[in-house]
């Protein structure tokens, strides 16, 4: 996936006297801080947005918006909006419509993680999905976010495990039709996951656990568990099945590697994968920005 500068780190528990004020009255739709006003253009249900639930946003290769709706994904080419969505009697469309996540690989394919059924990918030659299984049944529950590494495997983390999509003939170059492929799983519990710059995969599972990947595509995949204990203690495990909106996030301006939480802030030494210093909080919003290069 396309790499760059993680600019916005995360918003811990909003306080009182944040910097944002409000809008301002050159830009109605403008947020006023401290140091900058950014105006915006609003795009709704009005101007072809299939939905106003919007999960993710992405920019292609090519320029184009992407938007993961609850009812489609919505593609913008600043002008007007293109929507697919799932077709009963076509089976070359979604498999269904609520969309939780996005991403593009090397190659130009567009991966979409849905609600249910798991992840599909889109051949932009011929506008058609192609349908990953993932799990005996076919689906994953909810996918919660897709990394590729650097031998072009996707790895997919969803809230029914963590699942690696390896191709088993060459890949190919160009959003053409999917080669063939295997799937592996690796826990049955949500997680969700990051890739950093050094091609490790940094994962996050239920209420006391991280882990990391070094992807091998020579031999087993060898996986670290990060030791939470020392950091687990108090509201932390209060209750395990609410706790998988944590991520795991990266300053690659400094290779720092920082675990936010749902009670509190961690970061991880990236060779080592030691817990050091934390900040206890409720975090009740964590965002992760990578403007493209």
């Amino acid at each position: 996936m396309k790499r760059s500068s993680l600019s916005l780190l995360f918003a811990a528990a909003l306080h009182a006297g944040a910097v944002a004020q409000g809008p301002s009255r050159l830009h109605p739709h403008a947020v006023a801080s401290d140091t900058v006003s950014l105006p915006f253009r609003l795009l709704t249900i009005n101007d072809g947005l299939s939905q106003g639930m919007v999960t993710r946003i992405m920019q292609d290769r090519y320029g184009f918006m992407w938007f993961a709706t609850k009812d489609g994904l919505d593609r913008f080419d600043g002008y007007g909006f293109k929507v697919y969505r799932n077709n009963a009697t076509d089976s070359t469309t979604l498999a269904e419509n609520y969309i939780s996540c996005i991403a593009e690989d090397t190659n130009g394919r567009i991966w979409v993680g849905m609600a249910t059924k798991g992840l599909d990918v889109f051949d932009r030659q011929h506008e058609v999905f192609q349908h990953i299984r993932l799990g005996a049944d076919g689906d994953a529950s909810m996918v919660l976010n897709v990394e590729e590494d650097a031998d072009g495997n996707i790895w997919a983390a969803t809230t029914k495990g963590l699942f690696k999509v390896s191709f088993t003939t060459p890949a190919g170059v160009g959003p053409t039709a999917l080669p063939m492929y295997t799937v592996r799983r690796y826990f049955n519990r949500p997680c969700r996951i990051m890739q950093d710059a050094r091609g490790v995969i940094w994962g996050y599972l239920f209420a006391n656990c991280s882990f990391r990947f070094h992807p091998n595509n020579s031999g087993p995949d060898r996986m670290d568990t990060l030791d939470m204990q020392r950091l687990s203690a108090g509201p932390w495990n209060e209750d395990r099945n609410t706790h998988v909106n944590g991520m795991i996030l990266e300053d690659e301006k400094t290779g720092r590697i920082f675990g936010v939480y749902p009670y509190f802030i961690a970061e991880y030494d990236p060779v080592t994968a030691v817990p050091g210093s934390f900040t206890r909080s409720t975090i009740r919003v964590a965002v992760g920005w990578k403007p493209t290069k």
